[in-house]
């Protein structure tokens, strides 16, 4: 059945794409029309499923690429089951655009060889991207890698040299700079007197007189 996709909603015209199994397309589609996954979730599902058991990987890996991830089959699998099904001119267009060279370079190796055993045309260009992306990406890592030790020397330096200060805690004490007993009028055989006594605090700029009142034992006091 042939559908005229340019005369249904955005949402039907993506599905109609997906039953065709053009991913890319549906995409598209999708993200002209500002669609979610969910609205053609179980369209995508068929059509992911119809172009891995069709061993078309490279299409979904094209998919992911442009549109970003939409479906279980993780980069690495997809990349290593198109390496297996043969088909190595895909294999390195998508190592290439999703930067594999370190976690495929044996495949990768072996892929080109093949472009250069039959002398075909883009075999010299692909040996030169890759030999150059290799390059980056290890002096990239070692390069990682230093920072990596120079950070933790540092820390370690660090914390051998410096002394933590430790904090100690003096209590707040007054000195009794003048000790002055008032009499107010009891006798002196009254067993309590009351006493008003001149205080300056430790503190130079802060002093005050204090009155103490209360009940003194008179054999207490000196």
């Amino acid at each position: 059945m042939k559908y005229d996709t340019d005369k249904l909603n955005l949402i039907d015209r993506a599905k109609i794409q997906l039953l065709k199994h053009d991913l890319v397309k549906a995409l598209r589609t999708m993200k002209n029309g500002d669609l979610e996954i969910a609205d053609v979730i179980n369209e995508l599902a068929i059509c992911i499923e119809w172009l891995h058991s069709h061993n078309a990987f490279g299409t979904i890996l094209s998919a992911y690429y442009k549109y970003g991830i939409c479906s279980d089959y993780s980069i690495p699998y997809l990349l290593q089951n198109m390496f297996k099904a043969k088909d190595y001119p895909s294999f390195l267009k998508q190592a290439y655009r999703f930067d594999a060279s370190l976690e495929f370079e044996k495949e990768i190796e072996f892929s080109i060889k093949w472009h250069e055993e039959r002398k075909l045309p883009d075999a010299s260009a692909w040996r030169y991207k890759f030999s150059k992306l290799i390059e980056t990406n290890k002096l990239q890592n070692e390069s990682d890698s230093i920072k990596d030790m120079v950070v933790l020397d540092e820390v370690e330096e660090i914390a051998q040299t410096v002394t933590v200060p430790l904090l100690t805690l003096v209590p707040i004490g007054c000195n009794l700079t003048k000790k002055k007993i008032i009499d107010v009028g009891k006798t002196e055989s009254d067993p309590y007197i009351i006493s008003s006594v001149s205080l300056q605090v430790t503190h130079p700029w802060h002093s005050k007189k204090l009155i103490l009142c209360g009940f003194i034992m008179r054999n207490c006091i000196t």
